[in-house]
């Protein structure tokens, strides 16, 4: 091999070299970066109540979780597995099998009970889909101004909620 062989040959390993450096130094960064802006946790819980579960919750990120006393006071124990969910995640995957439903504000979740409508008035049902489609599981229906609605099952099915009609 010539000498202009040879140092082609040392140039190209000296950039590889340099690129796999490269590379080292930002892969820990980067990976760090995904885990503060995600925080992703697991959690299990057997028979703890809502409110107790939602205080776990608020320690793992950065939302500030607030409920009210009707959450607080709420007798019904939980049990409940989550893999790899963030704070608004464990929320909405906590609550569908409640009374409670949650609105998010910035980085404040306020968690409340919902209001049951009235029998016999307007009933409202269907499927949530998004803008492509596609069925929203979990999906929260509330009445605006109000606190009344009611959560979609992990489908987006099964939709239901009765309305006070309004006087005219």
């Amino acid at each position: 091999m010539n000498d202009y062989a040879k140092s082609l040959l040392q140039g190209r390993s000296l950039l590889l070299a340099l690129v796999c450096f490269v590379a080292l130094l930002l892969a820990p960064s980067v990976d760090a970066q995904a885990q503060v802006m995600g925080k992703h946790f697991s959690i299990s819980f057997k028979d703890k109540p809502v409110a107790a579960i939602l205080d776990f919750i608020a320690k793992k990120g950065d939302y500030a979780i607030h409920y009210t006393d009707d959450v607080k006071n709420d007798t019904l124990l939980l049990t409940i597995s989550l893999e790899d969910v963030d704070e608004l995640s464990a929320v909405e995957r906590l609550l569908p099998n409640t009374a409670f439903t949650y609105r998010v504000e910035g980085k404040r979740i306020e968690v409340y009970k919902m209001q049951q409508a009235a029998q016999g008035k307007f009933t409202l049902q269907g499927v949530v889909k998004d803008k492509s489609g596609e069925t929203v599981p979990f999906a929260t229906l509330q009445i605006k101004g109000t606190t009344q609605g009611t959560t979609a099952d992990a489908d987006g099915n099964s939709l239901c909620l009765s309305i006070k009609k309004r006087a005219t």
